[in-house]
């Protein structure tokens, strides 16, 4: 059984640029399916961006938000380490209202390393609480 996030998360991360446009960011949320996005610089993690924002600002601002980069729409990140034990990530989601989150390799370096989701945390606390038993 897993005991670390490491052994959870997803490392087909998919992140964006701090320079990137805000158009590219819709791309890929619409072609990646999903609601936050990591910005990443050399490797590490610097901020979010969740698909919510993106689409108020380009409501707010018209076609013409789409050539801003990513950085203006750029939150300060959640996030947990790899290393940490699955309950600290899980009590991150559940108290921030996340469906995603990143993972560094460490707070020292950031280097974003993958994404767990709040589906793979709920479905390892219903393995934890209903474990298969062998016969």
């Amino acid at each position: 059984m897993a005991d670390k996030v490491s052994d959870l998360m997803d490392v087909k991360l998919v992140a964006i640029a701090p320079s990137a446009t805000i158009k590219s960011a819709v791309t890929l949320i619409k072609n990646s399916n999903i609601d936050l996005i990591p910005v990443v610089e050399n490797g590490k993690l610097i901020g979010v961006i969740y698909e919510d924002d993106v689409l108020s600002y380009i409501e707010k601002f018209g076609t013409a938000a789409e050539k801003e980069q990513v950085k203006k729409i750029s939150m300060p990140p959640f996030f947990t380490e790899a290393n940490s034990k699955i309950s600290d990530a899980a009590k991150v989601v559940i108290d921030n209202d996340l469906n995603r989150l990143p993972v560094v390799d460490s707070k020292k370096n950031m280097r974003c390393v993958g994404i767990v989701t709040s589906t793979e945390l709920l479905l390892y606390a219903a393995k934890e609480k209903n474990p298969k038993k062998k016969k």
